[in-house]
């Protein structure tokens, strides 16, 4: 795969996962951020395990 596509395939996640996130944030704030610290205490597991 090419750099260009794959960058490009970066960004749109990227774009998509902020209106994403914007959408949730304007839902509900203290929800969407006890899920966000939820995902980053897993991630954080599973990098210390490494």
């Amino acid at each position: 795969m090419k750099e260009t596509s794959v960058k490009q395939r970066l960004a749109a996640i990227l774009a998509a996962d902020a209106t994403g996130f914007s959408r949730l944030m304007g839902d509900d704030e203290q929800s969407t951020m006890t899920a966000l610290d939820d995902a980053r205490a897993v991630f954080r597991t599973h990098i210390e395990a490494h």
